[in-house]
Protein backbone atom coordinates (compact mmCIF):
# COMPACT_ATOMS: atom_id res chain seq x y z
CA UNK A 1 0.00 0.00 0.00
CA UNK A 2 2.68 2.76 0.79
CA UNK A 3 4.84 1.60 -2.40
CA UNK A 4 1.62 2.40 -4.69
CA UNK A 5 0.97 5.86 -2.88
CA UNK A 6 4.95 6.54 -3.67
CA UNK A 7 3.98 5.74 -6.97
CA UNK A 8 1.01 7.76 -7.25
CA UNK A 9 2.50 10.77 -5.70
CA UNK A 10 6.08 10.59 -7.81
CA UNK A 11 3.01 10.30 -11.03
CA UNK A 12 1.59 13.51 -9.70
CA UNK A 13 4.84 15.56 -9.62
CA UNK A 14 6.93 13.95 -12.18
CA UNK A 15 5.26 16.66 -14.92
CA UNK A 16 4.97 19.60 -12.80
CA UNK A 17 8.86 18.98 -12.02
CA UNK A 18 9.89 18.30 -15.79
CA UNK A 19 8.02 21.04 -17.00
CA UNK A 20 9.77 23.99 -14.82
CA UNK A 21 12.82 22.10 -15.66
CA UNK A 22 12.76 22.06 -19.24
CA UNK A 23 11.97 25.34 -19.40
CA UNK A 24 15.33 26.37 -17.10
CA UNK A 25 17.18 24.44 -19.10
CA UNK A 26 15.83 25.76 -22.61
CA UNK A 27 16.12 29.52 -21.16
CA UNK A 28 19.79 29.23 -20.51
CA UNK A 29 21.75 31.34 -23.65
CA UNK A 30 23.13 29.39 -26.35
CA UNK A 31 26.23 32.27 -26.15
CA UNK A 32 27.49 30.46 -22.61
CA UNK A 33 27.37 26.80 -23.49
CA UNK A 34 28.82 28.29 -26.77
CA UNK A 35 31.48 29.88 -25.29
CA UNK A 36 32.03 27.28 -22.88
CA UNK A 37 32.73 24.94 -25.33
CA UNK A 38 35.22 27.06 -27.31
CA UNK A 39 37.51 27.10 -23.76
CA UNK A 40 37.58 23.78 -23.95
CA UNK A 41 34.99 22.55 -21.33
CA UNK A 42 33.93 19.06 -21.24
CA UNK A 43 29.60 18.75 -21.14
CA UNK A 44 30.29 16.94 -17.62
CA UNK A 45 31.80 20.91 -17.05
CA UNK A 46 29.27 22.60 -18.83
CA UNK A 47 26.37 20.91 -16.60
CA UNK A 48 28.03 20.69 -13.81
CA UNK A 49 29.33 24.44 -13.72
CA UNK A 50 27.32 26.42 -15.95
CA UNK A 51 23.69 24.48 -16.36
CA UNK A 52 23.42 23.59 -12.87
CA UNK A 53 24.25 27.15 -11.37
CA UNK A 54 21.77 28.79 -14.08
CA UNK A 55 18.88 26.82 -13.46
CA UNK A 56 19.64 26.75 -9.02
CA UNK A 57 16.53 29.43 -8.69
CA UNK A 58 14.51 26.55 -10.84
CA UNK A 59 15.34 23.82 -8.40
CA UNK A 60 14.92 25.46 -5.40
CA UNK A 61 11.61 26.30 -6.69
CA UNK A 62 10.82 22.49 -7.66
CA UNK A 63 12.43 20.85 -4.37
CA UNK A 64 10.14 23.59 -2.28
CA UNK A 65 6.87 22.53 -3.96
CA UNK A 66 7.71 19.18 -3.89
CA UNK A 67 8.49 19.03 -0.13
CA UNK A 68 5.56 21.25 0.68
CA UNK A 69 3.48 18.73 -1.16
CA UNK A 70 5.14 15.40 0.42
CA UNK A 71 4.64 17.31 3.81
CA UNK A 72 0.79 17.65 2.96
CA UNK A 73 -0.21 14.81 1.41
CA UNK A 74 -2.95 14.03 3.49
CA UNK A 75 -5.42 14.30 0.31
CA UNK A 76 -3.99 10.59 -1.23
CA UNK A 77 -3.79 9.09 1.74
CA UNK A 78 -7.04 9.49 3.15
CA UNK A 79 -8.54 9.22 -0.53
CA UNK A 80 -7.05 5.43 -0.95
CA UNK A 81 -6.30 3.85 2.42
CA UNK A 82 -8.30 6.30 4.85
CA UNK A 83 -4.97 6.10 6.72
CA UNK A 84 -5.57 2.47 7.69
CA UNK A 85 -3.37 -0.22 6.30
CA UNK A 86 -0.31 1.34 7.90
CA UNK A 87 -0.34 4.60 5.66
CA UNK A 88 -0.37 7.17 8.36
CA UNK A 89 0.86 10.10 7.25
CA UNK A 90 1.19 13.23 9.84
CA UNK A 91 -1.97 15.03 8.25
CA UNK A 92 -3.96 12.03 8.27
CA UNK A 93 -3.02 11.45 11.96
CA UNK A 94 -3.39 15.17 12.67
CA UNK A 95 -7.49 14.63 11.71
CA UNK A 96 -8.04 11.04 12.96
CA UNK A 97 -6.49 12.32 16.74
CA UNK A 98 -8.48 15.76 16.24
CA UNK A 99 -11.87 14.43 14.88
CA UNK A 100 -12.41 10.49 15.34
CA UNK A 101 -10.44 10.13 19.01
CA UNK A 102 -11.22 13.87 19.86
CA UNK A 103 -8.35 14.77 21.18
CA UNK A 104 -7.64 18.41 20.38
CA UNK A 105 -4.37 18.75 22.50
CA UNK A 106 -2.86 15.92 20.58
CA UNK A 107 -4.29 17.04 17.28
CA UNK A 108 -3.28 20.38 17.94
CA UNK A 109 0.37 19.46 19.05
CA UNK A 110 0.81 17.82 15.47
CA UNK A 111 -0.70 20.25 13.50
CA UNK A 112 2.03 22.36 14.97
CA UNK A 113 4.82 19.93 14.26
CA UNK A 114 3.83 20.21 10.72
CA UNK A 115 3.80 24.00 10.54
CA UNK A 116 7.20 24.25 11.83
CA UNK A 117 8.33 21.48 9.61
CA UNK A 118 7.09 23.80 6.60
CA UNK A 119 8.20 27.12 7.89
CA UNK A 120 12.08 26.54 7.40
CA UNK A 121 11.05 25.22 3.72
CA UNK A 122 9.72 28.71 3.11
CA UNK A 123 11.61 31.35 4.75
CA UNK A 124 14.46 29.97 2.59
CA UNK A 125 12.31 30.10 -0.18
CA UNK A 126 11.37 33.78 0.49
CA UNK A 127 14.72 34.81 1.60
CA UNK A 128 16.04 33.34 -2.36
CA UNK A 129 13.45 35.29 -4.00
CA UNK A 130 13.93 38.38 -2.21
CA UNK A 131 17.99 38.36 -2.54
CA UNK A 132 19.46 40.06 -5.28
CA UNK A 133 22.25 39.02 -7.27
CA UNK A 134 25.13 41.87 -7.42
CA UNK A 135 25.73 42.98 -10.69
CA UNK A 136 28.57 44.61 -12.40
CA UNK A 137 28.25 48.20 -12.83
CA UNK A 138 30.46 48.17 -16.23
CA UNK A 139 28.38 45.75 -17.93
CA UNK A 140 25.30 46.35 -20.48
CA UNK A 141 23.52 43.89 -20.78
CA UNK A 142 23.17 40.82 -19.50
CA UNK A 143 23.17 37.74 -21.63
CA UNK A 144 19.59 37.71 -22.61
CA UNK A 145 17.95 38.66 -18.96
CA UNK A 146 18.56 34.88 -18.35
CA UNK A 147 21.40 35.75 -15.54
CA UNK A 148 23.30 38.68 -13.89
CA UNK A 149 26.63 39.01 -15.17
CA UNK A 150 29.16 39.16 -12.46
CA UNK A 151 32.75 39.19 -14.59
CA UNK A 152 35.36 41.35 -13.34
CA UNK A 153 36.54 42.90 -16.11
CA UNK A 154 34.43 45.50 -19.20
CA UNK A 155 31.46 44.51 -21.68
CA UNK A 156 32.56 43.78 -24.78
CA UNK A 157 29.75 44.72 -27.71
CA UNK A 158 29.09 40.97 -28.27
CA UNK A 159 26.90 38.61 -26.74
CA UNK A 160 29.47 35.90 -27.59
CA UNK A 161 32.26 37.67 -26.15
CA UNK A 162 30.53 38.63 -23.05
CA UNK A 163 29.46 34.97 -22.62
CA UNK A 164 33.29 34.03 -22.76
CA UNK A 165 33.92 36.62 -20.40
CA UNK A 166 31.19 35.64 -17.77
CA UNK A 167 32.07 31.89 -18.35
CA UNK A 168 35.88 32.76 -17.69
CA UNK A 169 36.23 35.28 -14.93
CA UNK A 170 33.44 32.72 -13.56
CA UNK A 171 35.32 29.78 -13.29
CA UNK A 172 38.78 30.17 -13.95
CA UNK A 173 41.41 33.57 -12.95
CA UNK A 174 41.14 35.87 -15.52
CA UNK A 175 44.78 35.80 -15.73
CA UNK A 176 45.11 32.12 -17.58
CA UNK A 177 42.39 33.58 -20.55
CA UNK A 178 44.55 34.52 -23.45
CA UNK A 179 41.23 35.38 -25.23
CA UNK A 180 41.22 38.39 -23.18
CA UNK A 181 44.31 39.40 -23.03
Amino acid sequence: NTLALIVIMIWLQTGFCMVLLSAAVKGIPKDVIEAARIDGASEFQIFRRIIIPMIMPTITVVTTTVVVAVLKVFDIVYVMTGGNLDTDVIASRMIKEMFNFRNFGRGSAIATVLLLAVIPVMVTNIRRFTSRRPTDENCSHDLAGATAVTYNSHCDRTPLDSAHRWFTHQFFSPQRCTYCQ
